[in-house]
C-alpha cells in the first residue's frame, strides 16, 4: 500500500493513494477509510457510491492541489462529479472535515 500524507493547515490526514485500476474499486465493499484517487490528468472526475455502505466527503483537488470542489456522497449514489476538473479525489469518512474552494492541500 502506498500511502499519502496530507497536511491540512497543520492536521496530517493519512490516506491511501490508489492509481490505474486500484481506483476504479475504490472503497466498494472496503471499510472506512482514507484514500486519494490519482487521475494521469485534470478532467471531471465522477465517481459513484456502488457497494459502497458509508457516506463520504469527496475532495476535487486540481493539479496543484487547490480544492475545486467538496461534496458529501451517500451510499448508493450513482454520480458524484466536481464543477471543474480534477487531478486528485480524496475520498474521507470524516464529514466533519472542511474545505473551501481555492484551499491548498501539502503532500507530504
Amino acid at each position: 500500500m502506498v500511502e499519502a500524507k496530507i497536511n491540512k493547515k497543520g492536521r496530517i490526514i493519512k490516506a491511501e493513494l490508489k492509481r490505474g485500476i486500484g481506483a476504479v474499486r475504490g472503497l466498494m465493499f472496503s471499510k472506512p477509510k482514507n484514500i486519494v484517487l490519482v487521475s494521469p490528468f485534470e478532467c471531471i472526475l465522477s465517481i459513484h457510491m456502488l457497494f459502497v455502505f458509508f457516506p463520504i466527503k469527496a475532495v476535487w483537488l486540481d493539479s496543484r492541489k487547490r480544492v475545486v470542489d467538496a461534496k458529501i456522497a451517500r451510499p448508493f449514489q450513482l454520480h458524484v462529479a466536481p464543477n471543474k476538473p480534477a487531478r486528485y479525489v480524496l475520498e474521507t469518512p470524516d464529514l466533519k472535515l472542511k474545505f473551501r474552494i481555492g484551499e491548498k492541500l501539502k503532500f507530504i
